[in-house]
Parts: structure tokens; sequence; C-alpha cells
């Protein structure tokens, strides 16, 4: 996935950079560089079976413990907490949320293409549900 090369890069970089900057700092970096590539099309890849977003699931863990300075026996819902954020998997669900909330009551600021063909359409229903 396009993502996960693009979020690799930052691996080796916040290795390296983690001593010379403070956690303030690193948790900036991290919504400023990684979280936008995760977040980016996630209504999309989101639904694809788990081992395809396994992959990606590993590599932020990973760049979270780098961050945070965690050992591996640390629970990752810890990393998430303290950075408040979402795992993919829940940041997935969310942004399935906040979209079916968008064209169910503010219809109006989405493409007429796209109300008209979710709305009248079964397509709406699988998205809903998360079926493939």
């Amino acid at each position: 996935m396009m993502s996960t090369r693009k979020i690799m890069k930052f691996t080796n970089f916040f290795y390296k950079i983690k001593q010379y900057v403070n956690a303030k700092v690193l948790k900036r970096l991290y919504f400023a560089f990684v979280y936008p590539h995760l977040l980016y099309g996630i209504e999309i890849y989101g639904n694809t079976c788990k081992s395809h977003i396994t992959k990606l699931e590993i590599l932020n863990d990973k760049i979270l413990r780098t961050l945070q300075n965690k050992s591996i026996r640390i629970p990752v819902t810890e990393l998430y907490k303290s950075y408040d954020t979402l795992s993919l998997s829940q940041l997935h669900d969310y942004q399935i949320l906040l979209f079916v909330h968008k064209l169910l009551h503010h219809a109006d600021k989405l493409p007429p293409l796209l109300t008209h063909t979710l709305l009248k359409t079964d397509l709406f229903i699988n998205i809903i549900l998360g079926v493939n």
C-alpha cells in the first residue's frame, strides 16, 4: 500500500530525532507527517482484508513506541491513549460514522452525484454495515 511506503520513511527519522526534541514536538510531528497518511482514504482501504491492514498497523505501533520511548511490553492501547488517537480499525469506524452522519444530516455539503447514488442504492447499506 502507498501509505505503508510513505510512513515507513518516517520510522528511521523519528528514531534519530527523538533524542533531540521533547515529547510535545514529537507528538506534533506524528500528527503532521504520519496521521494524515493513515487518515487519507481509510474509508476505502479500511474495508480490505485484515492481512493487508496488519502491516500498516504494526508500522504505526512501531512509530508510536519509538516516539514515546516505550518498551514492547507496554500495551498498544496505552500508546494510542497517551497520544489521544485511535487505532487503525477504530479510526476506520470513526471515519465511516462521520461520513454517514454527513450523508444523512449534511447531504448538501457532499457532491450531489454521491448523495444521490448512495441514498438510492444498497451500496449505502453495505457501507454502513461494512459488507465487502
